[in-house]
């Protein structure tokens, strides 16, 4: 993706998924919000990488 997009297109459209990931882990109500959560973030954070 970084190849056909660009860095800066890549790096912009990889923190919406980890913006929402913060805000599902703010608005949380349970340790099951909590998880998806964390595990979107490690998602994004894995495919930046």
């Amino acid at each position: 993706m970084l190849q056909r997009l660009g860095r800066r297109l890549t790096n912009q459209l990889s923190s919406l998924p980890a913006l929402g990931g913060w805000a599902l882990m703010v608005t949380a109500k349970g340790p099951a919000a909590l998880l998806i959560s964390r595990t979107l973030q490690t998602k994004i954070l894995g495919a930046c990488s």
